[in-house]
This record gives structure tokens, C-alpha cells and sequence, in this order.
């Protein structure tokens, strides 16, 4: 009889797609109930029940996190991290009786991709910018030296990519992959990836559609590569320099930034209230990059990275 550890033993329950959806209600169900525990506990200490109020209703110019702090924020996102990294040990462990490295997690040689991940991320949010910038759709009011919380965010942004990235292309990813072609699991990731920012502030139809093609872009290397730390990378540097570099909104959600920007032009362009994700600048600059990614990583497949 084989250890539970090696990753030939059959899972308790066979079929992926139940596997992932049971996944997904405990730990949904779980990180909420703490996380509404966390910031109850945030409120009565900080005596911010208006600026938390008005957060996760989507108020204070889009879920404004200025208002919270990053304290406020740890507040809010620790406990689901706590969440979601406990059950999908335990998932990983005693449901799909695999071992949690499986998932893409191993730490030898992989430099070059995080090196890669986050050019990639830096250069996609710069070009979208860029292109909105020329276009007139954004116009820079202020350049602003908030050291501090832009170095805070850096470390909660890297905190929020790794929490999503192991859940969504490392748990739920290879689960469908073990039940289905590999191009419909990470089509059916990313549309999971959009559906869990269903509530963030000002969604709509184009961004909920970048956002699917988001999860597209993040979901392509570990695919192939089985491994997560490119998509690490990648998702912390383009939430990164969207936001606390060139002050665009991260989902609908507004942040301390170096530059200050005034958003002008039909939303379906510059993105509006939600940020670049929500403009159509975004689907070409994702599309574009996703079939270059899966061109590299199809065309080296037999080599040590495809980028």
C-alpha cells in the first residue's frame, strides 16, 4: 500500500470538478466568517466604523483603501489568507491525497521566471499607461513621495498574489486539469478568478471580461509548467505598479500612489472608475501577451523555461 504523500494514490472523491467545488463553498464560507470577525475586531480598535462602512459598500471613491490604511487592509485580507492556505493543505493533503508541492511550488531554479514574471507585469501596466496616457484618457495631477505605504503595499500585494495564485491556478488549476482538457480547467479557472471579484467596486461587463482574460494571462505558464511562481510575480508586479506606481485603480479599488491621475474619456476605454482592467486597452494588452506566453511555453516545452 502506497503513502498518502506520493501522488499515485486515487483521491477520496474522483471527480475534479466536485473536488473544486466543494473547495471552493468551505473556503469561501470560511474566509468570510473570519474575515468579518477580523474587521469587527479592526473597527472596535481603530474606531473606524464609517471608513469600513463605506469600503465594503463600494463607497469612499470606490473602496477607498486611503481611508482604511494598510492596517485596515491586513485586516480585511490576513485572515482569508490564513483561510485559504489551511484548506488547501488540508484539501491537498487528505481529499486529494497529494502532496502540497505538487501544486507548483518548488523553489530550485526559478529566478529567471520570477525575474521574468515581474518585467512582464512592470511592462504590460506601463504600455497599457502609456497608450491611455497619449490617448488623453488620463492626465497626471501630482507626483506624490508616500514612501512608506507604497513600500507597505508592496508587501500585501505580494501577500494577495500568492494567496490567489495558489488557490486559483494552484489548487483549482490542477484539479480540472486532472478531470479535463487542460485549455477548458484554465478556462474555467479564469472564469472562477472573475467570479470571486464579482463584488468589487463598479464592476461591469468589460472588466469581468478582462478580468476572465486575466486569469487566461496568469493561468498559461503553470499550466504548461506546472509551476507557480511566474504567476506570482506577474500578478504582484502588475497589481503593483498599477496601482501605488501609476495611481490606476486595482479593480475598482483606490491606493495610496506615486502619481496621481485623473481619469478622462468613455469608460470602455480608460477604464473608468474600476482602473485599466476595466478598459478595452487591457483585453488587447492581456490577449496579446497570453498567446505570446503559451506560444513560448508550447515552442520549449522540452527546454528549462520558455521565457
Amino acid at each position: 500500500m502506497v503513502t498518502l504523500g506520493v501522488d499515485v494514490v486515487d483521491p477520496r472523491i474522483r471527480s475534479g470538478w466536485l473536488r473544486v467545488l466543494l473547495f471552493l463553498i468551505v473556503t469561501l464560507v470560511l474566509a468570510s466568517l473570519l474575515s468579518v470577525m477580523a474587521i469587527g475586531m479592526w473597527v472596535v480598535v481603530q474606531g473606524k466604523a464609517g471608513e469600513a462602512f463605506r469600503f465594503i459598500q463600494g463607497g469612499g471613491g470606490g473602496g477607498d483603501l486611503q481611508s482604511l490604511g494598510v492596517s485596515g487592509f491586513v485586516a480585511m485580507q490576513l485572515p482569508a489568507f490564513v483561510a485559504t492556505l489551511i484548506n488547501i493543505i488540508l484539501f491537498r493533503r487528505f481529499v486529494d491525497r497529494r502532496s502540497v508541492g505538487s501544486l507548483g511550488l518548488t523553489v530550485v531554479n526559478q529566478a529567471q521566471p520570477v525575474l521574468m514574471g515581474i518585467m512582464l507585469g512592470a511592462a504590460l501596466i506601463t504600455a497599457g499607461f502609456g497608450t491611455l496616457y497619449l490617448w488623453g484618457m488620463l492626465r497626471i495631477t501630482s507626483l506624490n513621495f508616500v514612501l512608506w505605504p507604497i513600500i507597505s503595499y508592496a508587501g500585501v500585494f505580494f501577500f494577495g498574489a500568492f494567496m490567489e495564485e495558489f488557490l486559483v491556478r494552484g489548487y483549482i488549476l490542477k484539479n480540472l486539469m486532472d478531470a479535463t482538457n487542460s485549455y477548458v480547467a484554465l478556462f474555467a479557472s479564469s472564469l472562477i478568478f472573475a467570479l470571486l471579484h464579482l463584488m468589487n467596486p463598479h464592476m461591469a461587463a468589460i472588466p469581468l471580461m478582462n478580468l476572465v482574460l486575466a486569469g487566461v494571462l496568469l493561468g498559461i505558464y503553470p499550466m504548461h509548467r506546472k509551476n507557480l511562481w511566474f504567476s506570482v510575480a506577474l500578478h504582484w508586479s502588475w497589481n503593483f505598479f498599477q496601482g501605488p506606481i501609476f495611481g490606476l485603480q486595482v479593480s475598482g479599488i483606490v491606493l495610496p500612489s506615486l502619481l496621481s491621475v485623473e481619469v478622462v474619456g468613455p469608460s470602455w476605454l480608460s477604464g473608468g472608475k474600476f482602473g485599466f482592467e476595466g478598459s478595452v486597452v487591457a483585453t488587447v494588452v492581456t490577449l496579446v501577451a497570453s498567446i505570446g506566453i503559451d506560444w513560448r511555453c508550447r515552442k520549449s516545452v522540452d527546454g528549462p523555461s520558455p521565457l
